[in-house]
């Protein structure tokens, strides 16, 4: 029998043209001398509870911009670069600037950070009370550290030529290709901080309370940088729980994943019996299980499916399946505008279809755990040329095993672009998949074009600060995105969004029967 991959190599369609990409990337507003802004989220971006594409995240100041999701690279930056560009214009008479960077500017106290106001609104009450439940388990300031999320699915004919229903040994629903796309993404994804993590320093703020990781050193002013880190961000003193590490997410199938992922949120933990769902009378969580919700989930990616009203996200996997996946491991690219760039969504496209294509076998706890192990290396010390991985339990060189993935992934970029009519003749006139896996291997080669390599190489050769960085590159991205002139069209439409997004959230106060506590126990959240 044909594997994927074989079928792939003899496909006439052109699979990848149809690929469909989306972007969420959240961003800190400050003020024009780098402070965390109090002011709160700006009238003139509308409602961010409502807003299809304009939000915020935990806090009033952190912005969320929501991309569609979209057919064609250049149609996915179009319209990222279009609603960054209305936000930064509407930022003008509040004098800030959006932060540009994953790690967060220096916070004196956690007072300054305001949780997210979603409105009187059940749902809105309900959002913030999660929000506080996050604050009550983990403090305020890990929850200000940004991202940026890459949204991504196969088109229908990529299944129906791969995993064709007549042939029985790789009969697969689409949910099956992604569960397999999901375990070869922890099998590999060490290689993902290498090449894109852009959060090699901090400030000391951030660690507020909390003991210093030996990896990190003093620098300047209040900044600790990790000799060879890639992303802080991603690692212990990051956007990390330890609490979760008891938390054994099945990856098996769909619904394997959801009886695992439905047990962690009905599972009381003591240390959260123990801070209580009430103070003073007031809720402070949601409950006090391992989880509140799905999301409070800090998976690296996460297989999601569109929810209907009132519907749980383990539900609707359950019962529509997969309908896309969503990487949570990229940091804010600060050397960019638009935090990512097109070359590393075409390098992300060649990844996730690497690992789509990839074995089929389970991935049983302590190969996850060693996934896990591997990744903290790389985030914590990637640049280190003596940085080893265990991988099918050998030890090898991170440099090495990242020149036989990239290998492996060019071998697959050829196809691909071969796919979209492209790349007939090797060598000559490569696609954009191609291109892409060349220019990231060429970070395998010299270090030093790593983004964090580079981030650090720059405040080190100009004495500067993370906060100055930071604050440098704001400026930067602020003269960018004033030289933008909108598309009249473009512009209307966000203008629109905007007042529907205001008519929208009054509707949902109205549609708000009964007390909140009510609503909550139709929910499911009892007191």
């Amino acid at each position: 029998m044909k594997s994927a991959f074989d079928r792939l190599l003899n496909s006439d369609q052109k699979i990848f043209t149809c690929l469909m990409r989306g972007i969420e990337k959240e961003n800190l507003r400050v003020s024009f001398d780098g402070q965390l802004s109090h002011q709160p989220h700006p009238a003139s971006l509308g409602k961010a509870l409502t807003h299809p594409t304009i939000t915020t995240d935990f806090s009033e100041s952190l912005t969320e911009i929501i991309t569609p999701p979209l057919w064609g690279r250049a149609n996915l930056f179009d319209s990222l670069e279009s609603i960054s560009a209305y936000a930064w214009h509407h930022l003008d008479q509040q004098q800030e600037y959006f932060w540009p960077m994953s790690m967060p500017m220096g916070v004196v106290c956690e007072e300054d950070i305001s949780i997210a106001d979603y409105g009187r609104s059940h749902i809105g009450q309900f959002k913030k009370l999660y929000r506080e439940g996050l604050v009550t388990r983990y403090g305020k300031r890990m929850q200000i550290i940004a991202g940026l999320h890459y949204n991504f699915s196969f088109p229908n004919s990529f299944f129906e030529t791969l995993f064709p229903k007549q042939d029985q040994s790789n009969s697969h629903s689409k949910s099956d290709v992604y569960f397999i796309l999901l375990r070869n993404y922890f099998r590999n994804y060490w290689i993902l901080p290498y090449l894109f993590g852009a959060s090699p320093a901090c400030d000391k703020s951030l660690l507020a309370g909390r003991e210093v990781s030996t990896c990190l050193q003093p620098f300047l002013n209040n900044t600790l940088i990790g000799e060879y880190a890639t992303s802080l961000r991603m690692s212990d003193i990051g956007y990390q729980n330890k609490s979760q590490s008891q938390i054994c997410i099945s990856l098996n199938n769909p619904h394997a994943y959801a009886r695992s992922l439905k047990l962690a949120v009905s599972t009381p933990y003591s240390e959260y019996t123990q801070l209580g769902v009430y103070k003073n009378n007031k809720r402070i969580q949601l409950n006090d299980h391992l989880l509140q919700i799905e999301n409070e989930y800090y998976s690296p990616i996460r297989p999601k499916q569109i929810t209907e009203s009132a519907e749980r996200p383990t539900e609707a996997l359950c019962r529509r399946g997969v309908r896309y996946i969503e990487v949570r491991v990229l940091d804010l690219n600060p050397l960019t505008p638009l935090g990512i760039t097109p070359t590393q969504s075409a390098f992300m496209d060649v990844f996730l279809t690497y690992c789509a294509l990839g074995s089929n076998r389970p991935l049983d706890k302590p190969g996850f755990l060693n996934t896990k192990n591997n990744f903290k290396q790389v985030v914590c010390r990637g640049r280190d040329p003596r940085c080893e991985l265990n991988l099918e339990n050998k030890t090898i060189l991170l440099k090495d095993a990242a020149e036989i993935l990239m290998s492996e992934l060019f071998e697959l970029a050829k196809v691909m672009d071969a796919c979209v009519g492209l790349e007939k003749t090797p060598g000559k006139n490569p696609g954009e998949f191609t291109r892409a896996v060349l220019a990231e291997k060429i970070k395998i080669q010299d270090i030093n074009q790593t983004p964090s390599a580079q981030i650090l190489n720059y405040m080190q050769a100009q004495n500067l600060s993370h906060q100055e960085f930071g604050l440098i590159q704001a400026q930067e991205h602020r003269a960018y995105f004033e030289e933008i002139i909108l598309d009249p069209v473009i512009s209307k439409q966000m203008d629109a969004m905007t007042v529907q997004s205001i008519k929208d959230e009054r509707a949902e106060v109205l549609n708000s029967k009964g007390s909140f506590e009510e609503y909550l126990a139709k929910m499911g959240f009892a007191g």
